[in-house]
């Protein structure tokens, strides 16, 4: 948004869709609003943790009866990281010769640091989590509440960073938009603010400190958070007030135009177009049906194993995958088990990576450790003895990879006595890309996801903020990697989708279709969205469009590119 009139306008990344105008909230201390004076009622550190262990445990609960489970078994794990007993040791050893609070942050966030300096992404957050439970027991030891924010309806929250613990508190409903000055498009705040439909902004450093000098000013601020262009706008203009409101009623008649198509096929160049849902869980299988998308093209299973004190059973498995293939007519598509990356299961005992994103990770370790792999193949076969599943394998490099694969599906389906489901892979490593034309005669089809696909071409860690200018799957290279995927399966007649982060922004999506997608996987909140894209889309403006794009010398380039050429359609 641009003024005449003289605003602090703040830079930050796109997290969310969406614009949020009103009251800035600020949550300080960078996470809760925690009592954190301390005072001289110390409490026992049993005591404390006893409190605190509580407290999370209030909060786990809250957030299972808001039906926001990934919070609650964050909350969860928070119970237990602030009973571990490494830490208890840790902390009372520190006691030894410092006030109980100050040794709580010492010992605290010396085991987070350590963590953090391990190099693995997965570890890095498990350091934050650390932070954020040290922070909270530092101020219960010193005899302070844990309190619970009470955010005013009409709030922009402004925080420098916010922790499950933060949104498990926070009313969302009341939230106009979140505003963090941390993280990046994968964080903890932009996953939960895209999954609820709020306008989010990350990255936005300096944020909290802007509004805090006007706040001494003045008792209200007023904030505009722009989850679409990242920018965050503080005290705004009269101009720019009106801007944003006009903004905002122009996306209320598009989300309403793209309710009537709701559950309807939509077609491009005479072929149907399949709008899915990515899901992980329970709960977002139900947003997915109420969304009515046209089946799930990505059901990442990893979670049924993340959040397992050990490997589910099989029929715990057949159940959560069968709960899905009954739930739709068209493919439901179940990623097999894609740890490793940044995904760490705790109970597996892993040997420690140097380069985890590089390592044994996706297929490899599924082919590495068929105890896991195995069973779950006996669960996806069971389950798609009762509906239109298809198994999809994560992080392929290799064509012999796939081949001992099917060769284990083969073989648990002749043990099983069941029939083979359609078997695919996503397409999400360069190599896969490049031999996408050999892949595509060992499989039945393709799925690029380009979040992967993304950060390995642009060599660009996807969780990195300073990073999030390379990571765009707008990028020629990235745009020619699916082109020629898409073209590989064209000629070999399997069908290719997109279950990456590109197939919900309008512009690498339009792009996609263009080339042949066949369908497109997106979070349940965005299916309307993107169902009206494709809808919109004529073959005359956009087969010439890709051409231009694939040549053009730069992400930013794609996308002024496109915006010119189809105008409201991807705005």
């Amino acid at each position: 948004m641009t003024d005449s009139a003289p605003a602090n306008v703040i830079a930050g990344i796109a997290a969310a869709p969406g614009i949020g105008v009103g009251t800035a909230f600020v949550l300080r201390g960078g996470g809760s609003d925690r009592t954190a004076e301390e005072t001289s009622a110390e409490i026992s550190l049993e005591e404390a943790v006893e409190r605190a262990a509580a407290h999370y445990t209030d909060l786990a609960d809250r957030a299972s009866a808001r039906d926001r489970t990934d919070e609650a078994e964050v909350l969860g794990t928070y119970a237990m990281l602030v009973a571990d007993p490494e830490l208890v040791r840790a902390i009372t050893a520190a006691a030894a010769d410092q006030p109980l609070p100050a040794a709580v942050r010492s010992a605290g966030n010396e085991q987070a640091d350590m963590l953090a300096s391990l190099g693995d992404e997965y570890l890095a957050q498990r350091a934050e989590d650390v932070r954020a439970v040290v922070a909270d027991l530092a101020t219960v030891t010193a005899g302070g509440e844990l309190a619970t924010p009470e955010v005013p309806p009409g709030s922009v929250v402004v925080a420098t960073d916010l922790s499950p613990a933060d949104t498990a508190q926070i009313e969302l409903d009341r939230v106009r938009a979140l505003v963090v000055e941390g993280g990046g498009v994968t964080s903890h705040t932009a996953i939960v603010a895209r999954s609820l439909g709020i306008p989010a902004v990350v990255g936005a450093e300096g944020a909290v400190a802007a509004i805090q000098q006007l706040a001494s000013q003045d008792e209200v601020v007023t904030v505009i958070a722009d989850g679409g262009s990242g920018q965050v706008t503080v005290a705004p203009s009269a101009g720019q007030l009106l801007e944003a409101e006009q903004e905002q009623a122009r996306l209320r008649t598009r989300a309403e135009a793209a309710a009537e198509l709701a559950g309807q096929p939509v077609h491009y160049d005479g072929h149907r177009v399949l709008v899915a849902a990515n899901i992980g869980n329970s709960e977002e299988l139900a947003n997915a049906t109420a969304a009515r998308a046209d089946g799930i093209g990505l059901y990442r299973s990893e979670f049924l194993f993340l959040d397992a004190p050990q490997a589910p059973r099989v029929s715990q498995q057949a159940e959560a995958y069968r709960a899905a293939a009954v739930a739709f007519t068209d493919p439901v598509i179940v990623r097999t088990l894609d740890i490793g990356g940044d995904k760490f299961v705790p109970w597996m005992r892993l040997p420690d990576e140097e380069n985890p994103y590089l390592g044994v990770r996706g297929l490899r370790l599924c082919l590495a450790h068929p105890e896991l792999f195995s069973p779950q193949i006996d669960a996806l076969l069971v389950a798609a003895a009762d509906g239109p599943l298809q198994i999809m394998l994560p992080m392929v490099t290799a064509v012999d990879d796939v081949r001992r694969a099917r060769e284990v599906i083969d073989l648990r389906a002749a043990e099983l006595g069941a029939d083979v489901p359609p078997v695919g892979i996503m397409i999400e490593t360069p190599a896969a890309a490049l031999m996408a034309p050999h892949l595509a005669r060992v499989v039945d089809f393709f799925s690029i996801g380009t979040n992967d696909l993304t950060q390995y071409t642009a060599a660009a860690d996807r969780g990195a903020a300073a990073l999030s200018a390379y990571h765009d799957p707008a990028a020629p290279p990235v745009l020619a990697l699916c082109d020629l995927t898409i073209r590989a399966a064209r000629d070999a007649g399997i069908p290719a989708g997109v279950c990456g982060g590109a197939a919900a922004d309008p512009i690498p999506a339009a792009l996609l279709v263009g080339m042949g997608a066949h369908e497109l996987s997106v979070p349940p909140i965005q299916v309307d969205a993107i169902r009206m894209l494709v809808d919109g889309l004529d073959p005359e403006i956009l087969d010439p469009l890709v051409t231009e794009a694939l040549a053009a010398p730069s992400a930013a380039a794609v996308r002024s590119l496109v915006a010119h050429a189809l105008g409201d359609l991807v705005a």
